[in-house]
């Protein structure tokens, strides 16, 4: 699957909360869009679950040397901030405020989806995955999605899932 997509479901799938906040916000004054954001929160979270458990099942894992490795997250805080915006959304209001939702929205998955920033997921982490920035021993650097907690010099075998992005197998 296209590196893209992937980066696609990451950044849907982090907003899950995010849906179901501005769900609940809008369920009484736009039922309308209350479904709309379950449904597309329900449907990133499970696309994106059900991509990560088929790519773990790959058969030809590769096997890589972790040289170094650096948790990473120190982005957070700008993500928790986009959390603010749906309170200031009144759906009771014209067609306008969802509007600007929406393109807010589509410029925030933008510059998710190409500036790579897969770290900022809570429900990665709900899941149990941690993000790493990986170097291994010829000096290349990679994300990796892992379950396990990492050691230097530690192997891994993995599925690359994007561009320089690594899921541990199971």
């Amino acid at each position: 699957m296209p590196n893209r997509f992937c980066r696609t479901l990451l950044f849907l799938s982090s907003f899950f909360p995010l849906f179901l906040i501005s769900a609940i916000l809008a369920r009484k004054h736009n039922l309308f869009w209350a479904v709309v954001f379950i449904f597309i929160g329900l449907v990133s979270l499970i696309a994106l679950k059900v991509y990560l458990d088929f790519a773990t099942k790959k058969v030809n894992p590769e096997t890589l040397r972790v040289q170094s490795f650096q948790r990473c997250g120190e982005e957070m805080l700008n993500y928790i901030l986009t959390y603010i915006f749906p309170f200031m959304v009144d759906f009771t209001q014209s067609a306008d405020q969802l509007l600007c939702f929406a393109i807010f929205f589509v410029v925030l998955g933008y510059l998710f989806v190409h500036n790579n920033m897969i770290h900022i997921n809570p429900m990665l982490n709900f899941w149990g995955y941690q993000l790493y920035e990986i170097t291994l021993p010829n000096g290349d650097t990679h994300s990796l999605l892992a379950k396990s907690k990492l050691r230097r010099d530690m192997t891994i075998e993995v599925v690359l899932i994007g561009e320089q992005i690594y899921l541990e197998k199971k």
